[in-house]
C-alpha cells in the first residue's frame, strides 16, 4: 500500500518479482479534506515506469478509472531487465483538464525469481 500527498509529493519506492502476479494500492489526499481521496466513477489514476537508463523510455504505462488499484501480470515485466526503473503516479479528476503528480518519480525494482 502506498500513501502520498498532492502537496508533499511523497517519494515511494517499490519493488515485485519480475513475471509475477502483484497489486498496488494508491491511496492519496486531495482538496481540504483530511481523509483518503475517494475517486469518482470518471477520474483516473496513470502510472508510469521509466527506464531512465534507455532515454526515458516509459516501460510500462496503467490507467485506472474510478479506482486505486494498479494490477500487473507476469507479461508486463517478464521482458524487463532486472533491475532499478523510475514511476510516477498522476491524478486526472474527470471535472478537470488538470492532471496532478500524487507519487513524484521513485524507484521501481524489478526483483529476480521469487
Amino acid at each position: 500500500m502506498l500513501l502520498s500527498d498532492n502537496n508533499q509529493k511523497l517519494r515511494r519506492d517499490f519493488s515485485l518479482f519480475k513475471g509475477t502476479n502483484c497489486e498496488l494500492e494508491i491511496i492519496f489526499f486531495f482538496g481540504e479534506d483530511c481523509h483518503p481521496y475517494k475517486l469518482e466513477e470518471n477520474d483516473s489514476l496513470v502510472l508510469s515506469v521509466i527506464d531512465y537508463r534507455n532515454n526515458d523510455e516509459t516501460v510500462i504505462q496503467k490507467t485506472v478509472f474510478g479506482d486505486n488499484f494498479f494490477s500487473f501480470i507476469p507479461s508486463d515485466t517478464e521482458d524487463l531487465d532486472v533491475g532499478f526503473y523510475r514511476y510516477n503516479v498522476k491524478f486526472l479528476p474527470a471535472n478537470s483538464s488538470s492532471e496532478y503528480q500524487v507519487i513524484a518519480p521513485s524507484i521501481f525494482h524489478i526483483e529476480a525469481g521469487e
